[in-house]
């Protein structure tokens, strides 16, 4: 919503990327971001939210989810930039049971991004819709896959240096 800017330069680095496929969410984009992307690149799934006057990160990823067919899922905000060989190194290092976040942890700017399989999305019902706008979302999420831990899924840093 209103980021189509950011979009513009991220997207690119992301259709880029082999054997993978991409769904972006346009949540009532002033600037009409999913009109963009199908005119730019229509191998990209657009999901639109029509209707909304103030964003919800978690209901956008969520609605995302729901597009999505892959068995992982990798969550990004439309500012962050991938290296050029970012599915190449990660996707050979993914194992079941766990989940991914950049490292370090404390940069703020990449808590939105996380790389985790669609059946731990499931075990803990995706992100909670409560919040609103940006922030605790992501924390939340984690937190929950923090919990599903318990259940075999674990926490993995290392993997996506390669951002």
């Amino acid at each position: 919503m209103g980021r189509l800017e950011f979009l513009k330069q991220s997207l690119p680095t992301i259709v880029a990327q082999p054997h993978s496929s991409c769904v972006v969410v346009d949540y009532s984009c002033p600037e009409r971001a999913g009109d963009w992307v199908r005119k730019s690149y229509p191998e990209v799934k657009v999901v639109s939210v029509e209707g909304q006057t103030r964003f919800n990160l978690s209901a956008a990823r969520n609605a995302g989810l729901a597009a999505a067919s892959g068995p992982w899922i990798c969550y990004f905000d439309c500012d962050v930039l991938f290296a050029p060989s970012f599915v190449e190194t990660v996707g050979g290092q993914l194992a079941a049971g766990c989940y991914y976040h950049p490292a370090p942890r404390t940069d703020m700017g990449l808590w939105g991004t996380i790389l985790v399989a669609r059946d731990a999305i499931d075990r803990v019902g995706g992100y909670d819709e409560i919040y609103q706008g940006w922030g605790d979302d992501d924390i939340d999420f984690v937190t929950a896959l923090e919990f599903a831990e318990q259940q075999g899924h674990r926490w993995v840093t290392e993997t996506l240096r390669g951002l």
